[in-house]
């Protein structure tokens, strides 16, 4: 059976882990609690994993700096798919809309990985 996993899919990141004892499975999927800093975790947590979707939101350039990690991660433990996050607009602020996703995409094209986004950017 093939195995998604949603990275940011029960809630944000957030920079302190939090103390109180979290659960293992959240409607019937499986929960993988993961520190988006470290390589080890990340790569442990994605082992199984066929497919990656990244639903993060973050601000500032953790946003692309989280989204490579979890594409190095992705790639050193055998993930087949990457589909990285697209979100990380505010609202109220003036941004580049675009640095962050080239950074991400840059990073998903210079893995190697073979993808629509990476034939797409060749042609």
């Amino acid at each position: 059976m093939v195995k998604i996993a949603i990275a940011g899919g029960t809630s944000q990141p957030s920079a302190t882990p939090s103390s109180t004892a979290t659960p293992t499975t959240l409607y019937g999927a499986e929960v993988r609690h993961i520190d988006y800093t470290s390589a080890p975790s990340l790569t442990s947590a994605l082992a199984d994993i066929h497919t990656l979707i990244s639903v993060l939101k973050l601000p500032g350039p953790a946003m692309a700096t989280t989204q490579i990690n979890l594409l190095n991660a992705a790639k050193v433990s055998g993930v087949r798919r990457f589909a990285p996050s697209e979100f990380g607009l505010g609202a109220c602020e003036r941004v580049d809309a675009t640095a962050a996703k080239e950074r991400v995409w840059r990073a998903c094209l210079a893995s190697g990985s073979r993808s629509r986004a990476s034939a797409a950017a060749r042609s």
